[in-house]
């Protein structure tokens, strides 16, 4: 996995911090690796930064980082036109032309000095948290689009496997939402290129970008399939 693929889902938090909208062709998910292989943290993503960079470098893994790093390079080597337009997409999104928002356009092209100065990750997120003093919104964003991007692979996956239909969960504790539309498809089962919906919403899975911030900030919820 290399670093444009972090890049991307940074980018993306940052069109969702400024609250800019991003036209439907340019928001196609990439599809990031390791969250097939669930080793991602929704309340920590700098530990999943750290752990994505250390599995990548392959130096000092445990057994259970060399099994995800020989399945990271088997999905690379098979995958190769998946990961090429995913780049494309993520250079796409980096263009600072077609943006509005000042604030958007001055932290996206702090992004691109980074990219281009081979700046790491974890440096580039802490010279942004650093400039705009935003530390929450930042990692709020950051596991929000963790948390979209991989139960968009999980629902891409599943289908590749031959499942048909799809059921949208909740974890079923006092800190699930009250809203019309997590009420509405709550234990709901849909096929599987379908929508959920609800509430005068709709949603293909949880964090769905279509949905509005109530429905997706930091949403805990995940399919099943069947």
């Amino acid at each position: 996995m290399d670093d444009i693929a972090l890049l991307f889902v940074i980018q993306n938090a940052i069109l969702l911090i400024v609250g800019k909208k991003v036209k439907k062709k340019d928001r196609t998910p990439l599809l990031p690796i390791i969250a097939l292989l669930g080793i991602y943290s929704l309340k920590r993503p700098e530990r999943f930064v750290k752990k994505l960079i250390r599995i990548n470098k392959g130096v000092g893994l445990n057994d259970n980082e060399k099994k995800a790093r020989a399945i990271i390079q088997g999905f690379k080597q098979d995958n190769e036109k998946v990961l090429k337009d995913a780049r494309r997409v993520a250079r796409k999104q980096l263009d600072t032309s077609r943006i509005k928002s000042k604030t958007a356009k001055r932290m996206i092209r702090d992004l691109n000095e980074g990219i281009k100065e081979k700046k790491s990750i974890k440096q580039i997120k802490n010279e942004l948290i650093k400039k705009y003093n935003n530390l929450s919104n930042i990692e709020r964003a950051l596991d929000t689009e963790l948390h979209a991007q991989s139960e968009f692979v999980r629902r891409e996956h599943s289908k590749a496997l031959g499942y048909t239909h799809k059921t949208w969960k909740t974890q079923q504790d006092s800190r699930v939402r009250e809203t019309a539309f997590h009420n509405g498809v709550a234990n709901k089962t849909v096929p599987i290129d379908s929508d959920f919906r609800a509430g005068g919403l709709r949603a293909k899975q949880p964090g769905d970008a279509q949905l509005p911030p109530s429905d997706r900030i930091r949403c805990r919820c995940y399919l099943i399939f069947e």
